[in-house]
C-alpha cells in the first residue's frame, strides 16, 4: 500500500490524465498510461503505483477483462461409481417426432461454468450415431431405438479405457490403469505464493456469458473480503464473505477474484430498483 502523501500526489497526477478525455492515456490501462507518463517525463510514478490507484476506480475495476481459463483442481475418484458426470443432451426440437415429450429435470452445480467434460463428450458421440440413424431411416423418432443405441455404445471398446468396452470394464481394470501404467514424470511443481491477504476487499467475476464484450462489466459491483485462503492441489484457492459477514458458498480461484481499494464508507451508487412498494394514506 502506497503511504497516504504519495497516494495523493499519484492521484492528482493520474486524474489529470486519466479522465481528460483530449489527453493521451485517458481511460486507458496501466500499460498505456506508464507509457504516457514515461513521455511526459513524469518520474517516480512506476507502474505498481498505477495499478495501485486504478484499483480504486469503479470505472476501470468493473470493465477490466476477467480471464477465462486458468489452471482448476482436477477431480479425484476413489474407483467405479464413486461420482458420476450428467449433462443435459438437448433434442427439443424432436419432441414432435417422438410424443411432443419436452419435460426436461435436471441440476445444475454452482459453478455453471463448470462443463461436464467426460458426459459432454459421450453426449456427441450418441447424437452422431442417433443422427446418422435418421439419415438412414428418414426418420427423427429415437425414443424407440434410444436404449439399443446406448447399448451398442457400451459395448464398444474404448481406446481410453485400453480397448475395452464400458460394458466389460473390471476393478481390476482400473487398479491396472490407475497404478500398474508406467507414467511420465512429471517435474515438480513450485508453490505460487498467494496473491492475496485476509480481509482484503475483493470483486468477483461475472460467469462467462456466451456473447460477452470486453467492454461489458466483468466483475460483480458488490465488494467481499477474503476470510479463508488454502491450497487444493497445490492451486491457491480463497473463501469470501459479504460486508454482513455473511459467506459466500464455493471456493474461488486466484483469477476469479480482483483486489480493489474501496473504503467501506465510500459512496455507494443505486445499479437498478429491483421493487417499488406502495404505500397508500390512511386518514383516521
Amino acid at each position: 500500500m502506497m503511504k497516504r502523501q504519495d497516494y495523493k500526489r499519484v492521484d492528482f497526477i493520474l486524474k489529470k490524465i486519466y479522465y481528460d478525455l483530449s489527453t493521451a492515456g485517458a481511460y486507458l490501462g496501466p500499460d498505456k498510461l506508464y507509457q504516457v507518463l514515461k513521455a511526459k517525463g513524469v518520474k517516480n510514478v512506476g507502474k505498481h503505483s498505477i495499478r495501485s490507484w486504478l484499483q480504486n476506480q469503479d470505472n476501470y475495476s468493473l470493465q477490466k477483462p476477467a480471464r477465462k481459463t486458468f489452471e482448476k483442481a482436477k477431480v479425484v475418484v476413489a474407483g467405479i461409481d464413486d461420482q458420476f458426470d450428467a449433462d443435459l443432451a438437448d433434442l427439443s426440437s424432436l419432441s414432435k417426432e417422438n410424443g411432443d415429450s419436452e419435460d426436461i429435470y435436471y441440476f445444475t452445480t454452482q459453478n455453471s461454468s463448470t462443463k461436464a467434460n467426460i458426459a459432454e463428450r459421450v453426449i456427441q458421440t450418441i447424437k452422431n450415431m442417433m443422427f446418422r440413424y435418421f439419415t438412414k431411416q428418414k426418420t427423427h423418432c429415437y425414443i424407440d431405438v434410444l436404449q439399443d443405441i446406448v447399448k451398442s455404445y457400451n459395448a464398444t471398446p474404448h481406446r481410453s479405457l485400453n480397448n475395452i468396452a464400458p460394458k466389460d470394464v473390471k476393478l481390476a481394470d482400473i487398479w491396472a490403469y490407475m497404478y500398474l501404467k508406467p507414467r511420465k514424470m512429471k517435474s515438480k511443481r513450485t508453490v505460487t505464493p498467494y496473491h492475496y491477504k485476509r480481509n482484503d476487499i475483493v470483486r468477483l467475476s461475472h460467469k462467462n456469458m456466451i456473447f460477452d464484450r470486453s467492454y461489458d462489466e466483468h466483475f460483480t459491483r458488490e465488494i467481499f473480503k477474503i476470510s479463508q485462503r488454502m491450497r487444493m492441489q497445490a492451486i491457491c484457492v480463497y473463501v469470501i464473505k459479504d460486508f454482513m459477514d455473511q459467506p459466500v458458498r464455493g471456493h474461488f480461484y486466484e483469477c476469479e477474484l480482483q483486489r480493489v481499494n474501496k473504503d467501506e464508507d465510500a459512496l455507494w451508487f443505486i445499479h437498478f430498483v429491483e421493487k417499488k412498494i406502495k404505500k397508500a394514506q390512511t386518514k383516521w
